[in-house]
């Protein structure tokens, strides 16, 4: 039982070490996989059905689903409705401010600047918040 530990039993220890320590690695990223090709799915199914809905969303609506993807740092899917609450408001400063923020963050210079000109005559401290986050 407390033999002696020769050089093959270390050997074979170290072995059926690694494979337990793969084991659990393989079946660990099984499950990871298997939640995040769930939250992907539900993320895609909110985006599809935001994207049918967006036609009904008032200013207040649109402003209030686009600032919970701005928070969450989903510039790309906020835009939609940034756009949705300038067509129902073409003035509303914030959702200019905000859009030219998510476009900053996604690198798209021109909406930028454009959104930056419409903030000029609306709101100047907010087109000098963009123009400090311009490089």
């Amino acid at each position: 039982m407390f033999g002696i530990v020769t050089p093959m039993t270390y050997r074979h220890n170290i072995t059926a070490f690694l494979l337990v320590l793969l084991l659990a690695l393989f079946f660990a990223g099984c499950a990871l996989n298997g939640a995040a090709s769930a939250s992907s799915k539900k993320a895609q199914k909110d985006i599809m059905a935001t994207q049918a809905e967006l036609a009904d969303l008032s200013v207040y609506q649109a402003i209030n689903r686009g600032e919970k993807l701005y928070r969450a740092e989903k510039y790309k899917q906020a835009v939609p409705f940034y756009e949705r609450a300038l067509e129902l408001k073409p003035k509303n400063s914030h959702a200019h401010y905000r859009i030219a923020q998510c476009y900053l963050a996604l690198g798209d210079k021109a909406k930028v600047i454009k959104h930056y000109r419409v903030l000029e005559h609306l709101d100047y401290s907010l087109a000098l918040k963009i123009a400090a986050g311009m490089p």
